[in-house]
């Protein structure tokens, strides 16, 4: 869950709220951290719980599986936070739903429809698994917004 590489257009967007980000150097990096950190990216976002119930979720499988040697520690300080241990027990209310993550700063809102890959690559010793994000406006101003960031016009 370490965040590795942002494209420009994230780069920008997350940018705008990184600022307001109070977390401690070494967690900085990690996506579930800033997703779940109490100081983090769920200060700006109004669904929070949902959204991040399934994020923990998966981590909590990957520890429960063994299939990620970090998982369990991961899961651990992930409920150390505030609220995250209610949201992995809220009811997977919208299966049929694309995942959407929420983000209100001011007066400006931002939407984006959420989906993963996950790779997994040869490496020394074990498979090294990668993990894709992709964030899709979800809305006329969403997109606007992204589009305003980029060159990019279609």
């Amino acid at each position: 869950w370490t965040i590795r590489k942002r494209n420009e257009i994230a780069a920008k967007v997350f940018a705008e709220f990184r600022p307001s980000y109070r977390l401690p150097e070494t967690v900085s990096d990690n996506a579930l951290h800033i997703l779940c950190h109490p100081d983090g990216l769920r200060q700006f976002m109004p669904n929070w719980a949902g959204y991040a119930a399934h994020f923990v979720r998966q981590v909590d499988r990957e520890a429960s599986a063994g299939t990620h040697p970090d998982a369990a520690q991961l899961r651990e300080a992930l409920f150390c936070y505030p609220g995250v241990s209610e949201a992995a027990n809220l009811a997977d209310s919208g299966a049929e739903e694309p995942l959407t993550l929420h983000l209100q700063r001011s007066s400006t809102s931002l939407a984006f429809y959420t989906a993963f890959s996950a790779i997994e690559l040869p490496a020394a010793g074990r498979p090294k698994r990668v993990k894709i994000e992709y964030l899709y406006p979800a809305d006329n101003l969403t997109k606007q917004i992204v589009q305003g960031l980029s060159d990019f016009s279609g």
